[in-house]
């Protein structure tokens, strides 16, 4: 885990996650559906950082494939890569929560 074990700044971290990553994936939702390349790049690497952040490999792998259908030009491919996206997310919400909480544990990356 990132954050040199400093269990305060990552529920910080944690909680700020919480609070963004409904808006970026509905934002990416959104450019997928337009077929807005250049958004949905935009919203894949916002949630890259966040990924990266809280140390999320599997959730970084996603984000690696679904950037690369975008980038192909392969919305079909990105749809599907999105609903990986989102699965993995719930898994990684349900974690996130037990962070932001007083004494939490850490993710399973």
């Amino acid at each position: 885990m990132r954050l040199a074990g400093n269990e305060e700044l990552l529920a910080n971290v944690a909680r700020h996650y919480a609070l963004e990553v409904g808006d970026v994936v509905a934002g990416m939702d959104a450019a997928l559906a337009a077929a807005d390349v250049e958004e949905a790049r935009r919203y894949v690497h916002s949630m890259r950082g966040m990924a990266a952040t809280l140390a999320l490999p599997r959730t970084l792998s996603i984000l690696k494939n679904l950037r690369e259908q975008i980038i192909e030009g392969d919305t079909v491919g990105a749809r599907t890569v999105f609903q990986d996206l989102t699965a993995e997310l719930a898994r990684v919400d349900t974690e996130v929560a037990d962070l932001s909480s007083p004494g939490g544990t850490s993710i399973q990356p």
